[in-house]
């Protein structure tokens, strides 16, 4: 098998962060899903000033700091809070893990109900759930969000009420049934089904995932016994000019192996407001033209635009070889259209779904399959040197158009 790692059970965030070999990462998650032109200025000092100059943007459309010394971290807390990017507490923080459609407008319902289901999961009654455990808010015209990682999803319904109000569903991650109501009653359903996933020892599973759950077949609550009728996903966005709603838009950009420099975060809230996105792009909905800065991402055949990488070695401890030099050797081969990701070791941080073409590091070289997840490959291990000569030769064969 592709190695072994170590399941820390839980996301590093501000308050808690997470001991690397280059220093503390220190993990925000944005209100909104979203920077002010004003935060992101903020934030890019921050991360010359305390790290290592770079922000990463994760699976999760959070924004990581890296190599921050001990002795920093109470005087970069003090400067998040000043920029209301801190949490209460660490319970907070590592509970409100909430993804949000990058695309909601000021008109729909995802702006009130982050702020409600934010507020619920901080009352007293709340479950304690697992920090890598996320609610996905997509209740926009179309669910742009059906492929990314979560475990209670909210999607509006193609119907409407008798009183033609939209109707939304609320489902766990892998079920076939689900809950459909009205918006005020959707975040207490979301978390009904946070309760019902403690009740039935959802800790117990791999990493705490509801799917995982799910699969043992459990009955789930009779408010969520209505069979799933969801509206069809939205293709994903291509790169560059987006129209969203009525025309409205901004421009959608793609960071390579999802970091910017801190130059580039603030170069980028000239534009105003940075929305972060599950891709490992960023979403400008007050853009008026098009982004020009040479370390964007603005052409989605662009083969760092289909390149996802975790850290690697040396600054992680449990990866077992570097990535980001090999990234750029398969960006070279990478045939158009396809995808690849690239991890330190089996966990696969980076990506958690099958891909085109995975590469895991091992101790002693390298193992990579077609459409497979991180922690499942098998067989011997490659140079980085015969690796590249099997990838070209893979790609070179006609069955693998």
């Amino acid at each position: 098998m592709s190695g072994s790692f170590d399941i820390k059970g839980w996301c590093p965030g501000a308050l808690r962060p997470m001991l690397a070999a280059d220093g503390y990462v220190v993990r925000l998650r944005p209100k909104d899903g979203q920077l002010s032109s004003r935060q992101g200025l903020a934030l890019a000092d921050l991360a010359r000033r305390y790290g290592t100059g770079v922000l990463t943007l994760t699976s999760r459309a959070n924004i990581q700091l890296r190599g921050i010394e001990a002795i920093d971290h109470p005087a970069l807390l003090l400067a998040l809070e000043v920029e209301g990017l801190l949490d209460e507490s660490v319970r907070v923080e590592s509970q409100r893990n909430i993804l949000l459609s990058p695309f909601w407008q000021a008109n729909d319902a995802t702006q009130p109900l982050c702020v409600a289901l934010g507020n619920a999961q901080g009352d007293t009654g709340a479950p304690l759930l697992p920090s890598k455990f996320g609610f996905v808010l997509d209740p926009g015209d179309a669910p742009y969000l059906r492929a990314a990682s979560g475990d209670v999803r909210v999607e509006r319904a193609h119907t409407q009420s008798p009183t033609q109000e939209p109707l939304f569903w609320v489902y766990p991650e892998g079920a076939t049934t689900g809950w459909l109501g009205h918006q005020s009653l959707v975040v207490k359903a979301a978390m009904d089904l946070a309760h019902w996933f403690v009740r039935h020892n959802g800790f117990e599973n791999p990493r705490g995932r509801m799917r995982v759950l799910i699969e043992r077949a459990l009955p789930l609550p009779d408010a969520f016994q209505t069979p799933l009728d969801l509206m069809p996903p939205a293709p994903q966005a291509p790169l560059g000019a987006v129209q969203v709603d009525l025309g409205q838009g901004g421009f959608l950009v793609g960071l390579r192996f999802g970091q910017m420099s801190a130059d580039l975060c603030s170069y980028l809230c000239g534009f105003g407001p940075l929305r972060m996105t599950p891709w490992r792009q960023i979403y400008l909905p007050q853009a008026k033209v098009q982004p020009t800065h040479p370390a964007l991402l603005t052409d989605a055949n662009d083969p760092y635009s289909r390149i996802d990488i975790c850290t690697g070695a040396p600054a992680c401890t449990q990866a077992l070889g570097e990535t980001l030099s090999l990234a750029h050797e398969v960006a070279k081969i990478l045939p158009k259209g396809r995808f690849a990701h690239l991890s330190g070791c089996a966990k696969g941080c980076a990506r958690a779904s099958a891909c085109d073409v995975t590469i895991v590091a091992q101790k002693g070289g390298f193992l990579w399959g077609r459409n497979a997840q991180a922690g499942n490959l098998f067989g011997p291990a490659l140079s980085q040197e015969y690796l590249l000569e099997d990838l070209q030769s893979a790609f070179e064969r006609p069955d693998h158009a």
